[in-house]
């Protein structure tokens, strides 16, 4: 388990969006599982992120709406919840073709996948000491 579970892992929650307690016991607290899920999101995420921004470029709702919905379930899968909230509002952006607010959802995305990855590393370093 992490080093002062109790106040540390509330604040992770807290500052990165990140259920890592849910997370870390869906892992069983294996930190080599947790590390290669972490190493294929790390993959993944920038090809995912940029797939729906090239698909809003052409104006293809359909596209983006299937991109935000692929990242609400990785984030979620990650428990990410932050993130995988703000997927679901882009989502449904494309779904009501209404793309005005979707560039700035995406950015409040990106930051929040940031804060949880360093969160995520972290917690990975921790249960792999």
């Amino acid at each position: 388990m992490l080093e002062g579970e109790g106040m540390q892992t509330q604040e992770m929650v807290n500052e990165s969006g990140v259920n890592l307690p849910e997370l870390l016991a869906r892992m069983a607290y294996d930190g080599e599982l947790l590390q290669e899920i972490l190493e294929l999101f790390k993959e993944q995420f920038p090809k995912s992120r940029l797939s729906l921004l090239e698909a809003l470029e052409r104006g293809d709702m359909q596209q983006v709406q299937n991109e935000a919905h692929n990242l609400k379930g990785m984030l979620a899968g990650l428990s990410i919840m932050e993130g995988s909230s703000s997927a679901m509002r882009i989502e449904r952006m494309a779904t009501e073709s209404a793309p005005e607010g979707i560039p700035e959802e995406l950015t409040c995305l990106v930051n929040c996948v940031a804060v949880a990855q360093l969160d995520l590393d972290r917690a990975c370093r921790e249960l792999n000491r």
